[in-house]
């Protein structure tokens, strides 16, 4: 693939995924008042605690996209000039049923040891578990027909999920806008999402059969579990990286809940939006070069693979920057008018968030970048990383209440996302120098 076609992919890929989550941030900046204003802010927390469990509920996927998505370039990298492997198809097919089984678990479990008791705290247990249950099958059926878009991103067609993503978020923001403003009950909000993860679901295998052009990934039927076992035993590794990503990013929503109380998370997931969008944002860069960077190093030209690392990181690192000073200084003018007076939670709870997605965002195109050639997971700084930010961020909330969490999260990634960084660039320069020799 020449360097002007990729050029061309990354771009539609970086083009469909800035809008997106353009759509998508949008969308949510429009929900969150709308959610203060229809509900009460007790309620209107619950939905938010719901959609906090996001993240955790696609750990079920294993860590299985990086993989299958690794996989899926090696192969396009070669074909057709070696035999395609016809049990790929059925074991990536296996393997995403068995996430299915794990979210469905992961829900169960939320729901039995956690959010029970949470509603009936609020003596919301009836709209509040109809709810979390059409949730419950939307995050499923998402988490089972993703692998059509894993797999085309591996062929280097980047970009086609989050395309089709822009039409979900609209479809949720006016589902949700209809069903608030015309009290169909808490419970509707989690048909909307399950109407959209329908509509994402069926895309997502159209999309797929209408790209694996010249059937590169053959529709079979046959598989053994040793290939399925060794597919999950190295996305293991990923799912471990993932698993502390979602104690770094997104245990506060659980210790502020604890801590604090419900009715201060509306205006903490407004910051955390925020930060959330940041990190979409730059991130993207690093989406669309993974498949990329694998295919490269498949090809063995590093010279080229190190060019899109280079890229990666410093585009990544630059746009986080800029928009993080940018929404620093523009935070206290644009909360008051988007949540409403006294909405904003201050520069010393903000700050440090904006510091720690800087931070995170750099270590994390480093990360992907090796991660892509296969050398290297990061499993022990990512888990030295966990154990270091629940207990200092719950000491922090006991002793300095929530400014006392957010800086508690920024200390406990500063080492680990030292280590990697220089790890990463110690290897890239040992692959250059082996690869000039």
């Amino acid at each position: 693939m020449g360097k002007g076609l990729i050029s061309r992919k990354i771009s539609f890929g970086f083009i469909a995924g800035i809008t997106s989550i353009g759509i998508d941030g949008i969308a949510g900046l429009i929900v969150l008042p709308m959610l203060i204003k229809f509900l009460s802010e007790e309620i209107a927390g619950i939905w938010l605690f719901f959609i906090s469990f996001t993240v955790l509920i696609r750990l079920g996927q294993a860590g299985l996209a990086p993989v299958v998505t690794r996989i899926s370039a090696k192969l396009k990298s070669t074909y057709p000039s070696l035999e395609v492997n016809n049990s790929i198809w059925a074991t990536v097919k296996w393997s995403y049923s068995i996430a299915t089984l794990l979210v469905i678990l992961i829900c169960s479990v939320i729901y039995v040891f956690y959010i029970y008791f949470v509603l009936k705290e609020q003596n919301f247990i009836f709209q509040g578990t109809l709810c979390w249950l059409l949730l419950s099958v939307s995050f499923m059926l998402r988490i089972y027909f993703i692998k059509y878009f894993h797999l085309i991103n591996g062929f280097g067609e980047v970009g086609w999920d989050k395309f089709i993503q822009i039409f979900i978020a609209l479809i949720n923001l006016i589902g949700f806008y209809f069903v608030l403003k015309l009290d169909f009950g808490f419970w509707s909000l989690g048909a909307v999402y399950l109407l959209s993860g329908i509509i994402f679901s069926f895309f997502a295998k159209t999309t797929f059969n209408r790209l694996n052009k010249g059937y590169i990934i053959t529709k079979s039927s046959y598989t053994t579990v040793k290939e399925v076992m060794s597919m999950f035993s190295e996305s293991g590794k990923i799912l471990m990286l993932n698993i502390t990503s979602f104690i770094v990013l997104q245990s506060n929503f659980f210790v502020i809940e604890r801590l604090i109380g419900l009715e201060v998370i509306p205006y903490y997931a407004g910051l955390q939006r925020v930060t959330t969008l940041i990190l979409a944002v730059s991130g993207m860069v690093t989406t669309m070069m993974y498949p990329f960077i694998s295919q490269k190093f498949a090809q063995n030209d590093v010279n080229g693979m190190l060019q899109l690392v280079k890229r990666n990181v410093v585009i990544s690192l630059s746009v986080a920057t800029l928009l993080s000073v940018v929404v620093f200084i523009a935070a206290p003018i644009l909360f008051p008018l988007w949540l409403g007076e006294g909405s904003y939670l201050g520069a010393n709870i903000f700050g440090p968030m904006l510091i720690l997605v800087v931070l995170y965002v750099n270590h994390n195109a480093f990360a992907n970048s090796i991660i892509a050639t296969g050398a290297n997971t990061f499993i022990i700084p990512a888990i030295i990383n966990a154990c270091l930010t629940l207990p200092l961020s719950i000491f922090g909330g006991i002793q300095y209440g929530l400014q006392g969490i957010v800086v508690a999260n920024l200390i406990a990634l500063v080492l680990p996302s030292f280590y990697v960084v220089v790890w990463s660039i110690k290897y890239l320069k040992a692959l250059k120098l082996n690869y000039n020799d």
